[in-house]
């Protein structure tokens, strides 16, 4: 027989199977686990497809012996998680195995059942990303500008790395602890941030798309006045998922050419430098 992947430009397998034509037994009702969401959410093609629509019982159709596993797996290390799963490459997808500590999520559970609702991820069409971007513009009463976030269309793959965040921020107090005067500083430099309205307390309770941004001092003692300053961190990872960065979009380059910047330099007699 023939079997491919359900993905598009799957390559073919011959293998050698066994028609069950009694019933042997049915797949059970299909439970998602996170590491299969995982991959999933970073492109990989999976062997079950049932992860990306809804299935219950399956009643099994074919039995494949043993000697034909080499037509099909890859001879290649699992990628592997500590929940005790296993993901092996094969030509019909990924093959998750192995015995799993994990519980049950409802969250992953319907994933795909919710995957158009999910909150506050509004798709936008690469060509109608500065439209929306301009309409959602909004202004105070104090007649400032409010603009929203330049998200790109995978926003939804952002998770929640709060412990990542409250890891890095135990650390750094640690740090600071051992500098009294650096500690005030820093701690007057988040006052002052919550003072302009800069920041503000997180919401432990808020449901919707949100992550957390860890941060750290950045000392300067060049300064006069502000020697230590917070900065946040976009490009921090949680384990799984991406960045904020990775989910914001770029824009266009603004740093000067430095092919041009040198030729420039060199056409005139004195060059003019200047820091703005």
């Amino acid at each position: 027989m023939t079997a491919r992947g359900t993905w598009p430009g799957a390559p073919t397998v011959r293998i050698e199977a066994l028609e069950a034509t009694d019933k042997v037994g049915s797949t059970g009702p299909y439970q998602t686990t996170e590491f299969a969401r995982k991959l999933w959410l970073e492109n990989e093609n999976l062997a079950d497809d049932r992860f990306e629509r809804e299935g219950g019982d399956e009643d099994v159709g074919i039995l494949v012996g043993m000697d034909q596993m080499l037509n099909i797996m890859f001879n290649e290390s699992a990628t592997t998680r500590p929940c005790g799963l296993r993901a092996y490459t094969s030509n019909l997808g990924k093959v998750i195995g192995g015995p799993s500590q994990e519980k049950t999520s409802k969250q992953s559970q319907t994933i795909v059942k919710n995957f158009a609702n999910l909150n506050d991820c509004v798709a936008v069409e690469k060509d109608d990303q500065f439209r929306s971007f301009c309409e959602d513009i909004t202004r105070f009463d104090d007649g400032r500008y409010c603009t929203p976030i330049p998200w790109t269309t995978d926003r939804w793959r952002m998770e929640i790395n709060h412990q990542m965040a409250a890891g890095r921020l135990r650390g750094m107090l640690t740090k600071l602890r051992k500098s009294p005067v650096d500690l005030a500083n820093y701690t007057k430099e988040i006052e002052q941030l919550i003072a302009n309205g800069f920041v503000e307390e997180a919401d432990f309770n808020y449901e919707g798309l949100h992550t957390y941004l860890p941060h750290h001092p950045v000392y300067r003692t060049d300064k006069a006045t502000t020697k230590i300053r917070p900065v946040f961190d976009g490009a921090a990872r949680s384990r799984y998922g991406p960045s904020l960065n990775d989910v914001l979009e770029t824009g266009p380059n603004l740093n000067p050419d430095l092919l041009s910047v040198l030729m420039r330099f060199r056409m005139n007699r004195i060059a003019w430098i200047a820091d703005i």
